[in-house]
Order: C-alpha cells, then structure tokens, then sequence
C-alpha cells in the first residue's frame, strides 16, 4: 500500500509533534511552573503544531487537548474545560441561532439588495453601496463563509449591471468593496465574526467589553479603514465612467421577485431589533448579551422560524466546540501557572516597548503576524494563541487587553496568499459559480491585499491617541 506525499507529512510531523512535546514535558520547571505545569505546557505545544499544519481539524485538536489536561490531572476537568459555562460560549450560541434565522428566511438577501437600489448605478456609488451594504449585514452572521457566500454574487450582478468584464479592473474593484466591509472590517463588529467571541473569552470577567465599547473602541479604526480602502480601489482599479453602460435592472428584478416580508422575516427583524437594542444598552438594564441572545434563540424555536432541522444542520456545531475548547485556554492556563510565566518571560520585552514606543510595538507586531500568518492557516486558532499571550503582558504593562488583542486581529485578517483568509476563496468560488467563469483574478486582488498590510500599520498608529484618550494605553 503506497502512502501520499500529503500523509506521509502529517505522520512525520505528528512524530515531532508528539516528541517535542515530551521534550517540554520532561524539562525542569521555571519559577512559577510545577512538573503539572510542563506536562500541560507539552500537551499545548503537541497539540498546537498539529492544528498549525491541520493535521487533524481545528476543533478536534483543540478538544484532544483539553481532554488530554484532564485526563492527566494537569487541571480538573472543569477547569480544562472552563470556557463552556462561560457567557461568551452561550452568546456564541444564540448568535449561531440568530445567523440560521436571518440566513434561512433570506432577511439578509432582502436587506442588501434594498440598500443596494438605492444608489445611482455608477462605478463609484456602487462600491460604496457594498462597502455601506457589507458593513450592515455584516454583524447579522458571525460565519465568515456565509457571509462571503451569499455577498459575493451580489458584486457580481452589479458588475454585470455596470458592463464590466470579468476579471477587469472594475469587477476587482467591486468585489474588494465588498470583500472589505465582511471581511476585513468584521474586526470593529463583535458578533461579525467567530474571532471576536474568541478574543472576549480570553478577556475574561476582568477585561469584559460590552457590545457598545467594542464598538466605540473600533470605531475610528473602522471609518478610517472603510474610508481609505474606498479611496484604493477607485486608484488601483479605476475604471473609465465612458465605458460603463449602466442598467439596475437585474438587482431590482432581483429584489421585486423577493415579494412581500414573510412571517419569518418578520419574526427575525423584531427579534434583532430587540437584539440589538438591548445590547447597546446592556451596562443600562445589566442583562446580559448572553442571557439577551439565549431569550432570543428560544422565540425563534418557540415560533419554529428556526425548525429542529435548521438547529441541527445550519448551526456549526464544529466551530462553537472549537471556540470552547480555545477559550478554555483562561482557565487552564491560570491553573497552571503558565500565565504567570508568559508574563514573566514577555514583560521585560513587551513592557518597554508598549510604554515607550507604542508606536514601534505596531510595527513589529504587524510584522510578526504577516510572517506568522504564512504558516498558520487558522485566524481562530491564531487568535486564540495570540490572546493567551499578549493578555498577561498588557497586564503588566498597564494596557487594557483588548487593544492588543484587536491590533494582532486587524494583522491577522491578511489575504495576500489565498489560502490565508478563511473567508477569500469562499467568496472566489461563490462569485465564480455565478458567473460560470473566473469573475476575479488573485494578482489583481494582490495589490489591494498588500496596500492593506500598510495602511493597516498606518490606521493602527492613528488610533493611539484615540485609544489613550479612552484610558485603554
């Protein structure tokens, strides 16, 4: 029986994975780490270097992982398993209910095709349409590939509308517009991406955001980046306005064929008015988002807008146990010790620089993650790494957790290769189906790809003085 090139990699490297962290596991343990401590820490690193190159999938990974903490009485199993009782995980949850309802009665597709109608039919409004229409919607689905699925036809059909060819300047223009406000912006919206829920776990009670600081604190970030990614592609794909011929009938036929609000749609509005409303003002009342999102989940199921079947199949299932098992990180690694030891060995490097030059912090941040990021394939994962370690620095050093967090987020959301951006091909192969043809080609998408590695550096610098107005730096 002959092996593939493919699986012979994975057992080669499981092998070092496997032996290196029996290697850390044996090692004598620094102050504050017992021999408890390095057996964990072994585990953590077997474990991390296997969901690095996906050896096995993320979320099976991560689960071994943490049965491996328990089962070797590294820490109890409550502990090892901490994050599942936690409102972050319970939020995840009901925003994953949330997403099933608005995907499955098509309010999503109603929403941005009614936003989209409503500006003139030119190259320039309508890459501010999707920008505009990206940004909306984008907080309604935290699944990164249904967002990109279902958005990506829609740069195509006005593409069509405005007579561009595939794969030209214009059709690049318009799908980064759109790729740009799901993808790259969803950092500025807590419930747009799985990610954000990672990074308020990691938070913990001590640092938890409310929905409306998160967004308060992003804000400047998020105008500037929609603002300055508007004003590349009108200069990297700029498109003569005699060679559009313009026409929205497409999108209108495509919008009147939707008819009237169905009962579900109704449902669902209300429900994430409701939503919405009650989060903004959470430190008002002091319900919580979780306990708001949970309410919300049992009227969808009451109401049977989200079916026993939608609960079963549209809810990724993988990606919440995933997101538990991450989290969990927080309370393992306490346990432990192991955080206590992170600050110990990042502080005396991190603090002078978050203290003294913050600025030279962004940069050098930025670019580990760039090179990082070429060889770690999951943001989740990524993040979730990241977050355990820069956590205990910003303790040290006096910095609210969170700016550090979002700053390796906004880093970590690069699509320079295509394989880097959990969200790229999805929208790629989306519009692609469409069309029946390529509708974009990566080496155009490229330059955009690069111009936000610097102006990303860019934006974050600007931020600074906003962030240390709020007492965060």
């Amino acid at each position: 029986m002959q092996i593939s090139k493919t699986t012979a990699l994975k057992i080669v490297i499981t092998i070092i994975a496997v032996v290196l962290g029996v290697v850390i596991a044996n090692l004598e343990p620094p102050e504050p780490l017992n021999e408890k401590s390095m057996l964990g820490l072994g585990i953590f690193v077997c474990f991390v270097v296997l969901s690095m190159v996906e050896v096995l999938p993320d979320y099976i990974c991560w689960m071994l992982m943490c049965t491996a903490w328990a089962a070797t009485q590294c820490v109890p199993f409550a502990k090892a398993f901490g994050a599942f009782s936690t409102p972050a995980w319970w939020l995840v949850v009901g925003a994953m209910v949330l997403a099933a309802a608005v995907a499955k009665c098509g309010l999503l597709k109603r929403i941005a095709l009614t936003m989209m109608t409503k500006f003139p039919v030119t190259y320039r409004w309508q890459t501010f349409s999707l920008l505009l229409t990206g940004t909306v919607v984008s907080p309604l689905i935290p699944s990164g590939t249904v967002k990109a699925t279902l958005m990506s036809p829609f740069a195509l059909s006005i593409s069509d509308s405005l007579g561009l060819p595939r794969r030209s300047n214009g059709a690049t223009g318009l799908f980064i517009a759109m790729f740009l406000s799901i993808g790259l912006a969803m950092p500025a919206l807590i419930s747009a991406t799985f990610i954000n829920y990672v990074i308020l776990g990691a938070l913990g009670d001590q640092y938890s955001v409310s929905y409306l600081m998160w967004l308060v604190a992003s804000l400047p970030w998020l105008i500037l980046t929609l603002l300055v990614g508007y004003i590349l592609i009108q200069i990297l794909y700029r498109v003569e306005t005699a060679a559009i011929t313009a026409t929205n009938e497409a999108l209108l036929a495509e919008k009147n064929n939707l008819g009237p609000m169905s009962r579900d749609e109704k449902i669902t509005t209300v429900v994430l008015v409701l939503c919405l409303i009650l989060w903004v003002t959470e430190r008002m009342h002091g319900i919580s988002a979780a306990s708001v999102t949970l309410v919300a989940t049992a009227v969808l199921c009451v109401t049977n807008v989200v079916d026993r079947v939608t609960f079963r199949s549209r809810i990724t299932w993988d990606a919440i146990i995933f997101l538990g098992c991450a989290v969990s990180m927080t309370t393992a690694f306490p346990a432990m010790n192991i955080d206590k030891w992170i600050g110990l060995m990042a502080g005396p490097v991190l603090v002078p620089l978050l203290t003294e030059n913050i600025f030279l912090f962004i940069v050098m941040l930025s670019l580990v993650v760039y090179v990082i990021r070429i060889f770690m394939v999951s943001q989740t994962a990524f993040m979730a790494l990241f977050a355990v370690f820069l956590i205990p620095a910003a303790t040290v050093a006096n910095i609210h957790p969170w700016v550090l967090c979002f700053m390796s987020f906004t880093a970590c959301n690069v699509f320079l290769l295509k394989y880097q951006n959990v969200m790229y091909m999805p929208a790629v192969f989306a519009a692609q189906t469409a069309a029946g043809e390529d509708f974009v080609e990566h080496k155009k998408v490229a330059k955009f790809a690069f111009a936000y590695m610097v102006t990303n550096i860019l934006i974050l610098c600007a931020c600074v003085p906003y962030w240390r107005f709020m007492g965060w730096l």
